[in-house]
């Protein structure tokens, strides 16, 4: 199955062009070391959402066994 990557809006699309471009520029752009630690929170935690996001779907699919 191929996907078209150009149609398909990802998680980190919509954090680097609403959140950060839309919301926290625009709010803190006189701030810079606060926009850059901001940015740098929204990532980390986007990085980790992904993961456990990624893991509950390998878990579903079969490919990550459940604890036992």
């Amino acid at each position: 199955m191929k996907i078209n990557k150009k149609k398909i809006a990802n998680k980190y699309q919509v954090l680097a062009g609403v959140i950060e471009q839309r919301i926290l520029e625009p709010l803190l752009h006189q701030q810079k070391v606060l926009l850059s630690a901001m940015c740098f929170a929204v990532r980390t935690g986007n990085t980790f959402l992904g993961s456990l996001m990624w893991v509950d779907y390998a878990r579903w699919v079969g490919v990550q066994k459940l604890r036992d």
